[in-house]
């Protein structure tokens, strides 16, 4: 009847280290979502940024603002992002390219978002037209 008695159920020591397993589990979980969730913002952020850039250049192409803007701001909500657009060489003749870069200039990390494209120049004429 002893042996009965002694396999009935948990030790109090048992259950101390099952806890302690379960609580320092929990802990580790609780930090990697912690982790999961700066990862998730600083992509969201990211994909902001380029979304921004994208669509800078391509309304500064559709007006053809390219020719006389170089830099400027947002508006409201997006107004804490500042842009620059800069002129590149594509080493052909009659194509060039441009580089819109935006910046969040609230971050003290400075996320970037960069698009770019190749823009073609006619060649001038210098035969009249008959």
């Amino acid at each position: 009847m002893n042996s009965a008695s002694r396999n009935r159920g948990f030790s109090i020591v048992e259950v101390v280290i099952a806890m302690t397993l379960i609580i320092v589990g929990v802990t580790a979980l609780m930090r990697g979502m912690g982790g999961i969730d700066k990862a998730e913002a600083a992509l969201v952020e990211k994909d902001i940024v380029v979304r921004l850039a994208h669509q800078k250049l391509d309304e500064l192409i559709a007006n053809e603002a390219y020719k006389t803007e170089t830099q400027g701001n947002f508006d409201a909500p997006y107004d804490k992002y500042s842009w620059t657009l800069e002129n590149t060489t594509s080493g052909v003749d009659n194509l060039s390219g441009l580089r819109l870069t935006v910046t969040d200039t609230s971050s003290a990390d400075a996320r970037k978002g960069v698009a770019e494209t190749l823009k073609y120049t006619p060649p001038t004429s210098t035969e009249a037209t008959q």
